[in-house]
């Protein structure tokens, strides 16, 4: 995890507004660097989502890196937070180290039921993707 990131979740955790904390999250997937929709296959949507969403993801030499389109501002900025989490890890650790700041910020509480499932629907088809990846190579 870089370090921008890090000092970005620990802002996170100090901001008591939940209405804050969903702003920062879409500036934060506003910021992040955003594929076009015509970049994406079929494949690569992310199922169970309020919103279009897509991610896909290459390794080279065992590092993963995603990338990813949505259609909504709170998915591009909830998608963006998992994407920067697991950028240019293993395959390895993806699998050893659950998002778990998604608890410690308390998000499950913050997020309705569609979004809180849309969540776990990209974390779970990052990782198929990333274990099709290592199939590949």
């Amino acid at each position: 995890m870089d370090l921008v990131f890090k000092k970005f979740l620990e802002e996170l955790k100090r901001t008591d507004s939940a209405e804050l904390v969903y702003q920062k999250i879409i500036l934060f997937g506003k910021s992040s660097p955003l594929k076009s929709l015509w970049d994406f296959r079929e494949a690569d949507k992310v199922n169970g989502c309020q919103s279009l969403l897509y991610v896909r993801c290459t390794n080279t030499e065992g590092v993963l890196n995603f990338e990813f389109h949505s259609d909504a501002l709170i998915s591009q900025g909830l998608a963006a937070l998992l994407v920067h989490f697991y950028h240019g890890v293993t395959l390895k650790q993806m699998l050893s180290t659950p998002p778990s700041f998604f608890q410690e910020l308390k998000l499950g509480h913050l997020l309705s039921p569609g979004r809180s499932n849309g969540v776990n629907s990209l974390y779970k088809k990052m990782i198929e993707i990333a274990v099709f990846t290592y199939k590949e190579t």
